[in-house]
């Protein structure tokens, strides 16, 4: 029995997911911003009473982002750590891979280590996206990279001071200028 998998674009570039990982497909909703370090991350949405992160896929896969507008799906995927909404441009459809179609990824593909494979199509390359390995934590800094940080802040608070004592000292001058004149003026 041949893989069926759900088809969408991303930047002009067809992808897929596996169907058994999408829950849904819904239009765009207003997203409940939270603050978070990660540009992918656009919000939380509701969804029927489950709060859920939405991501920006473009973000994610290194396409630039694009606007939203009414139209825009959210394909709700079903991950390792719950629910999640992504956002994509267009939802195609639902297909069979063809037996044999499925290859794996070529190293030097930026995403190679988040794709489930490549297909090839009559009408171009479907990239098989692994959404569990997409939407990964960001790693933390190694303990070596953030012993070096101290040193780097400690230099930037140096320049950051000898320019307030410019600023200082050039407030003082304006400051002195300033009452020379209204002692001429009286």
């Amino acid at each position: 029995m041949a893989e069926k998998v759900i088809t969408f674009h991303l930047g002009g570039q067809v992808y897929a997911l596996p169907i058994e990982r999408v829950q849904e497909i819904q239009q765009i909703v207003r997203f409940a911003e939270v603050p978070d370090v990660s540009p992918a991350i656009l919000g939380m949405v509701n969804l029927r009473g489950d709060v859920i992160p939405a991501v920006d896929l473009r973000t994610i896969v290194g396409i630039p982002p694009a606007e939203f507008t009414i139209d825009t799906p959210m394909i709700i995927c079903r991950t390792a750590d719950g629910a999640v909404a992504v956002v994509v441009d267009a939802v195609d459809d639902v297909v069979d891979l063809p037996e044999g179609c499925l290859q794996p990824a070529s190293a030097m593909h930026s995403l190679a280590s988040r794709l489930l494979g490549v297909c090839r199509f009559e009408k171009g390359m479907v990239f098989l996206l692994d959404i569990d390995a997409l939407l990964e934590p960001v790693e933390l800094p190694d303990a070596e990279d953030v012993d070096a940080a101290p040193e780097e802040v400690t230099e930037v608070a140096k320049d950051v001071a000898v320019v307030t004592e410019d600023v200082d000292a050039a407030a003082a001058e304006c400051v002195g200028a300033d009452e020379a004149e209204s002692e001429d003026v009286s």
